[in-house]
């Protein structure tokens, strides 16, 4: 049969006739059969035929076919054409058995029946119908594909879900399937309240594709919006020309489409012309089109009729209904029942009788319309005996009005001995529950702020008022939809009037309302006092008896972990609802047992395990996804993923969208040992649970559809999905939708922090806790028009007093200077923060409070509590932890000035067992250089190599940095290069800086200064600081040739210097009169240095100590020689500013000044203790500071090594050039080192042969 598809105009509703797929509509007429999606029978095919073509197995396929829709035939002939129960049972029996033999055909017709019914026979069973339709869809059918999309757009037979349906509806379109084509376009342009915005310039581009491919239904709807200017600029005239060539070509939608235009006209371009309107209407109705009835009567009743107009429009209703038009018939009923002004009074008796004769004809409306009547005496005698069983039989066959009728009737005591409703009666409320469940719905309505206040107030004026027994008779006979769903989403979140409904479902006995309450104050603002209402209100609803109090009660406990003994009580109370068997309470005590729960009691996962089993028997969908998940990963018991799989496919095949979830996410992650990540199982999985109403699925489809991973990329769609996730209540989408622009998708979304703000901004008003915190982030730590750092601040000020350790955690940083744009750290209160955050769970702020501990950064130092912090954590397999005190051993950071190398490594390679990248790469460098433990050059780069392929850029960095310099026992400057490039391409800035000195210093060939100054210029432009000061620096030294001028290198080291870079600042400073900016206010270079040192810039004190050491570089500008105490006073000075190292280099090099060749051996031994990553910078200092020192050094060096046989002298003899040559013939660098034993590339070499 066709479908009708239906969509307002003007007031009025126009039904086009389609021959698409539909579920809304229901069969008027009874001589209707069966939709066109099944397959028409007989069906013949001509085996001869077949059977001469070349391709046997083609001909064997369409053999099968024809058998399997031979038989499919045989079971509806059966079933359409005997009235013998048992021979349509029969039919029945043979359809079910070819559908579960995975016939799609015999599918989609057993669907059918599922979602009609069949009276007497099949109890119509949507969400049957609908696993029917999904198995064929599965199978390649096309059309029961479309079906389950327009019931998953309409949430008919499986939980609403318009972002699945309209996934699968695109797909289909895009494949060319013209139905596909229309119902997405009607949906797109009509929209789904509270669920799907309208689109008409989309839908006017589907249908004109539809029509191209041949739809008369799409053309029509072409002429439609062209004339009303809908998706499209309105061209009225073009519109109405192509309507009327359809009308010319048989279309009654063509006729009725006219007939609406001409009755109201169109602008100033098209005049209203009543009559033509009804002889457009009358032309369909006589050509047999059942939605001109409606037409037809809708024009009579409320539109001016001539009286020839109204016998004429009787007539052919008469007409249509004798000739078994069921609607004609209840259109005349409807217009003798309201009355057509001027031409008919209201006449009940006769509208009764239409009703009636179109309740023959099996029209369930006058069905409906019959039982009321019979209910009220209007036009019949009153029987609610006979409408009550009119209704019973109705509802049995799944009339949904019937059943909500009956519904009521029955909730509020009906008597059927009524006769009529009179103002005097009264009826008795017999159940409460109801009500204070409905009130409860309410509330939950006010809080989300999906209702407005005008229509919650008739809603709960209405629920008010039943319990006061007051006469409601005429809203049971015809229910009224009171609580009205806001479609824009945009009502504010009406807390007052949610308690008021809350409470008032509490007093009639509803333990949810005081949990509601209770929920309600504990959102609330952290106040003491309002906590105790909310206890008290728990403390009500445990004594009407619910479990669920008893366990927010427990947990409320145990979460005030500043009071042991109450978190002692809590973890008691939740034990013994456990052990009573209340799955909820089963469930998280599970999960505080977990490891790495950071909860008060110790972990033991095999018995989180049991109790995650126990709940799940109990029907607990969370705890039984929960014990899974550690089967599969091995959670704290034995892995058995070939278990947990199992269990999770029997969950997946009982159709739990969270444990399709859980597969998306086990398909996107991969199982080692079992299956490598398949992102296109991934999204099939992420897509069927979305399918079904799971937002996180729905969440990762959208995300997988932006980043084109798993199947097609399609931004545009997961940007919808995420924001009508967003627009229907659900602020996840909003949230994640600003985490894209956010952070940006290459070649898909631009990063826009504007957007992002707005998306956050949307969440956070709704009450989204993390959007909250979000914003004020945004605020507080982002340049531009969203920055707030007032406003920043407050919020999250308030948040931390609340115990909310993220707040705390980033306002410590924001007060350390690591985030935000704060001019001002203050350390005192970042150590503040830190700790707030340490106590509401951080363990990351704990960590940084022993480091502060440990510097006496921000806080009185105290090295024993912060070691004793660091070792508590290292202990519970804090990888960070392990990492700093590595560190604090390695005498890194200025934590030790007495460093302890092996067991620094020992705590590396801990902590790079646990997972740090830092300490991994640490580690490996501590091998390739034998320090801290036996030299082991393979190891250390097999481990960097490891880090790197695992995503370390980092890794890359270090590998290039060891082949660059010969330290994994040659040389090798392409190994280098393809490292540093590697590192590049994963994002290290430092890596361009490194590929910029390679093609400075011409270490692969010869020098490129071009190509030395893009790889810096690429290196600042993504946000490296010292990258815009070496740029800077190196056109002001004039180091690329003709690229770039000194006046840009100067505007470069001022823009460097507002980044607070230090050396860029004493660059500045170092600058000839005339050039350097205005932001001094001495004049001599002496004179600025110690300007910026006064500022707390310690590059600038280092240079004052190497001016005041070397004497003659500042000659001109203050200091006539070298003053080597003054140095030693300055170098003093920096003491609390500098690491111990960097003290240490710093006085060797003010003694090499004086130092006689005798010392120099002392000199040496100093620097074989520094750390060897430490050394390389300090003999590059030594080498300028004294060049004969250095040879002598290096003199002793290459004897130890075995490669210098004469005597240490300091000079550059035949001898020592001998052996610098040997050393490059070592490091099979004999190309490299040709540039003479002097060139800048043999010296870099040997400062990393120390």
């Amino acid at each position: 049969m066709k479908r009708l598809i239906t969509h307002k105009f003007l007031g009025t509703t126009i039904l086009l006739a389609t021959a698409a797929i539909g579920i809304t509509a229901t069969a008027t007429e009874n001589n209707v059969n069966r939709e066109q999606i099944s397959v028409p029978h007989p069906v013949t095919i001509d085996e001869t035929q077949i059977a001469n073509q070349a391709d046997q197995r083609v001909a064997k396929r369409i053999s099968v076919l024809a058998e399997r829709l031979s038989k499919v035939n045989e079971a509806l002939d059966l079933i359409d054409r005997w009235n013998d129960p048992n021979i349509i049972g029969t039919g029945l029996q043979q359809l079910k058995l070819l559908a579960d033999q995975s016939v799609p055909e015999a599918q989609i017709e057993l669907a059918q029946l599922f979602l009609k019914g069949l009276p007497g026979h099949v109890s119509a069973d949507p969400e049957l119908a609908f696993n029917y339709f999904d198995l064929a869809a599965r199978a390649g059918s096309v059309k029961a594909d479309l079906q389950c999309s327009i019931m998953l757009m309409h949430g008919v037979g499986i939980k609403q879900d318009v972002n699945a349906g309209l996934l699968r509806l695109q797909k289909q379109s895009n494949s060319g399937n013209v139905a596909a084509q229309e119902r997405l376009g009607q949906f797109l342009l009509d929209g789904i309240p509270n669920a799907l915005s309208s689109n008409p310039e989309w839908a006017f581009k589907l249908f004109n594709e539809a029509a191209e491919n041949g739809s008369t239904t799409a053309a029509l709807q072409v002429a439609y919006m062209e004339i009303y200017g809908l998706g499209t600029p309105p061209t009225p005239k073009k519109g109405i020309r192509a309507a009327n060539q359809l009308a010319t070509n048989g279309s009654n939608g063509a006729l009725l489409l006219l007939s609406e235009v001409y009755k109201s006209g169109v602008g100033d371009q098209i005049n209203a012309d009543l009559s033509r309107a009804h002889e457009l209407a009358l032309q369909a109705l006589r050509a047999g089109s059942i939605p001109a009835v409606g037409f037809v009567t809708q024009m009579l009743l409320h539109h001016h009729s001539t009286e020839h107009d109204v016998t004429r429009a009787l007539s052919v209703l008469q007409l249509a209904g004798e000739k078994g038009s069921a609607a004609a018939f209840f259109a005349l009923g409807e217009i003798y029942e309201k009355g057509i002004a001027g031409h008919t009074a209201k006449d009940p008796a006769s509208a009764y009788q239409y009703f009636s004769k179109a309740t023959t004809l099996n029209h369930q409306q006058a069905k409906i319309k019959i039982a009321s009547m019979l209910f009220e005496g209007k036009g019949t005698d009153s029987n609610p005996k006979i409408a009550v069983d009119m209704l019973t039989q109705m509802a049995a066959s799944g009339d949904p009005e019937a059943k909500l009728m009956l519904s009521h009737l029955r909730a509020f005591n009906v008597d059927e001995t009524a006769v009529r409703h009179s103002s005097t009666e009264k009826l008795t409320v017999a159940n409460n529950s109801m009500i204070s469940d409905a009130l409860i719905n309410l509330g939950d309505l006010h809080v989300t702020g999906r209702v407005s206040t005008d229509n919650g107030e008739i809603a709960y004026r209405y629920y008010a008022d039943l319990l006061e027994d007051d006469d409601y008779f005429l809203s049971i006979v015809e229910p009224k939809l009171l609580v009205v769903l806001d479609e824009s989403g945009s009502n504010p979140s009406n807390v007052e009037a949610a308690k008021r409904a809350y409470l008032k479902a509490a007093d009639i006995g509803n333990p949810d309302g005081y949990l509601r309450l209770a929920d309600l104050l504990q959102d609330s603002n952290g106040d003491t006092s309002v906590d105790k209402v909310a206890h008290e209100f728990l403390t009500k609803a445990v004594a009407l008896g619910s479990q669920d109090a008893k366990l927010k009660l427990a947990l409320t406990l145990i979460a005030s972990n500043e009071n042991p003994t109450n978190t002692e009580t809590g973890f008691a109370k939740l034990e013994a609802l456990a052990a009573v068997g209340h799955s909820t309470s089963q469930y998280e005590l599970g999960r505080f047992l977990l490891p790495k729960s950071n909860s008060a009691v110790a972990s033991d996962a095999k018995r989180a395990f049991t109790l995650f089993q126990l709940a799940a028997k109990d029907g607990h969908s969370a705890a039984r996804l929960a014990s899974l998940r550690m089967q599969i990963y091995g959670t704290g018991i034995p892995p058995n993923p070939s278990v947990g799989l199992s269990n999770l496919l029997k969950l997946i095949d009982k159709g739990s969208a969270e444990a399709m979830t859980l597969m998306g996410k086990i398909y996107a992650e991969g199982i080692p040992g079992h299956f490598p990540p398949n992102s296109s199982l991934s999204f099939y999985h992420y897509v069927r649970a979305a399918n079904i109403g799971n937002t996180n699925a729905t969440i990762q489809v959208a995300k997988m559809l932006v980043l084109g991973a798993g199947g097609p990329q399609d931004v545009a769609l997961g940007v919808t999905l995420l924001k009508q996730l967003g627009d229907q209540g659900d602020l996840s989408g909003y949230t994640e939708l600003a985490k894209l622009y956010e952070a940006g998708v290459p070649d898909a979304i631009p990063r826009d922090t504007a957007q992002a703000y707005t998306y956050f901004s949307k969440a956070a008003e709704s009450g989204e806790p993390r959007a909250t915190l979000k914003v004020a982030l945004m605020q507080l730590e982002t340049a531009g028009p969203v920055a707030n750092q007032e406003v920043g601040l407050a919020t999250l000020s308030e948040l931390a007093a609340m115990g909310n350790a993220t707040a705390s955690l980033r306002l410590a940083e924001f007060y350390t200077g690591e985030v935000g744009l704060n001019s001002a750290p203050d350390l005192a209160q970042s150590f503040h923060f830190f700790t707030l955050a340490a106590k509401a769970g951080s363990d990351r702020a704990a960590i940084r409070m022993a480091e502060m501990l440990l510097t006496g950064n921000g806080t009185p130092q105290n090295i024993d509590r912060g070691l004793s912090l660091l070792e508590q954590f290292d202990e519970e397999g804090s990888a960070e932890a392990a990492y700093l005190l590595g560190k604090f051993y390695a005498g890194e950071g200025g934590l030790n000035s007495t460093p302890d190398m092996p067991l620094s490594f020992q705590y590396y390679a801990k902590a790079a067992n646990a997972g740090s990248g830092s300490a991994t790469i640490r580690m490996a460098e501590m091998l390739v250089l034998g320090e801290g433990t036996a030299r082991d050059i393979d190891s250390g780069i097999t481990l960097l190599k490891q880090a790197g392929q695992a995503g370390n850029a980092s890794a890359y960095l270090i590998l290039g940095d060891i082949f660059a310099r010969g330290l994994s026992g040659k040389l090798d400057i392409p190994a280098a290069f393809s490292a540093y490039e590697t590192a590049a391409n994963n994002g290290s800035i430092d890596a361009l800086v490194r590929l910029a000195d390679i093609y400075k210093y011409g270490l692969l060939s010869t020098t490129n200064k071009t190509r030395s100054y893009n790889y810096l210029k690429t290196a600042a432009v993504s946000g490296n600081d010292y990258a815009l000061y070496m740029l800077g620096r190196g056109l002001v030294d004039r180091d690329f040739g003709s690229m770039g001028t000194i006046k840009q290198g100067i505007d470069l080291l001022t823009e460097a210097d507002h980044r607070n870079v230090p050396d860029a600042s004493v660059r500045l400073a170092m600058l000839d009169k005339g050039w350097h900016p205005e932001r001094f206010e001495a004049t001599s270079k002496i004179g600025r240095l110690k300007e910026l040192a006064a500022q707390g810039n310690v590059a600038a004190g280092l240079r004052i100590v190497e001016a005041y050491r070397d004497g003659f570089e500042l000659r001109k500008n203050g200091i006539t020689g070298q003053d080597l105490n003054k140095a030693r006073t300055e170098l003093l000075a920096l003491s609390d500013q500098i690491e111990p190292i960097e003290s240490e280099v710093q006085s060797l090099l003010i003694d090499l000044k004086v130092a006689r060749k005798s010392e120099y051996p002392h000199i040496y031994k100093r620097v074989k203790s520094l750390p060897a990553t430490k050394r390389p910078g300090a003999l590059r200092q030594v080498l300028r500071v004294n060049p004969n020192a250095f040879i002598y050094l290096l003199q002793l060096q290459l004897s130890e090594n075995g490669i210098y046989e004469g005597s240490a002298n300091g000079l550059m003899t035949k001898k020592t050039i001998e052996s610098i040559k040997a050393h490059c013939d070592s490091l099979n660098a004999q190309k490299f080192c040709r540039r003479g034993p002097l060139s800048p590339q043999v010296y870099t070499l040997l400062f990393y042969s120390f």
